[in-house]
């Protein structure tokens, strides 16, 4: 349950009207015309109880649904900045470019999953990029492009465009993950690249062999509570798993359907 202050003051209300209706009753034997008062106050009270129920969304309007998503907005604020503080260990002083949608500016989402992501790096990264993938049928524009899906190619020309970034953060996952330049064997130049929220399928290898040094998966049948925990460590491990090269094996052996065998 959401408490807002709409909801807070309808509460309010529906305690006062009640107090209303106990007095009223009580008063009735010596004061007959507070029947009717305390019958009004007893509509009164019915029409708040709707009102606060439909704050609430046990209509289907907004209560439920926004605080759901609100709770899985905290969640992945939680791996982002739990992926960005487990990077800042391994690439210290390192220049690292961050690959987000298109228009990132303007989406709400991305742009908090960004600052989360830098809150992470804390002091130990401060040289950091951000770049929205463009499309490579040409320039992204218009709203469809806002949901556009990234390929192969697009990250290609991204890593291309910046070969002095030690570490590649991703907000987006190609469609062709696997036919991605870097995991291609005896590629001369390999940047490192970390993954948020990713399908891990096709990355053991990657993973394995340091290509992938991070990326953020999420739990098999994860049981949420209607709370999310406020430590963003705490609210990362109800939902999420961070796959190193030094887990990896572990991961896999104990959740087989998550990588290609």
């Amino acid at each position: 349950m959401e408490i807002t202050l709409l909801s807070l003051f309808l509460l309010l209300l529906m305690a006062l009207c009640l107090i209303g209706i106990v007095l009223g009753w009580k008063k009735y034997k010596d004061h007959p015309a507070s029947k009717p008062a305390a019958g009004g106050l007893m509509v009164l009270l019915f029409i708040l109880c709707l009102c606060f129920m439909g704050s609430q969304g046990y209509f289907g309007g907004g209560g439920s649904d926004k605080t759901q998503m609100k709770n899985n907005e905290k969640y992945v604020m939680s791996a982002s900045f739990i992926l960005g503080k487990h990077l800042a260990q391994k690439f210290k002083g390192q220049k690292v470019l961050i690959i987000a949608r298109p228009h990132f500016s303007s989406d709400l989402m991305q742009s908090r999953m960004i600052q989360s992501l830098k809150e992470g790096f804390g002091g130990d990264i401060k040289d950091v990029s951000v770049v929205g993938f463009i499309p490579d049928s040409g320039p992204a524009s218009g709203a469809g492009t806002l949901m556009s899906k990234p390929k192969a190619s697009d990250f290609d020309a991204i890593i291309e465009k910046n070969p002095d970034c030690a570490l590649v953060v991703s907000l987006v996952i190609p469609s062709n993950l696997e036919e991605m330049k870097i995991f291609e064997e005896g590629a001369a130049v390999r940047q490192k690249f970390a993954f948020l929220l990713c399908d891990s399928y096709k990355l053991k290898n990657a993973i394995s062999a340091g290509i992938v040094p991070a990326c953020v998966i999420e739990k098999l049948g994860a049981t949420l509570p209607g709370k999310v925990p406020s430590d963003p460590q705490k609210a990362f491990d109800e939902r999420y798993i961070l796959v190193t090269a030094e887990n990896v094996s572990d991961i896999a052996s104990k959740n087989p359907v998550l990588f290609a065998q």
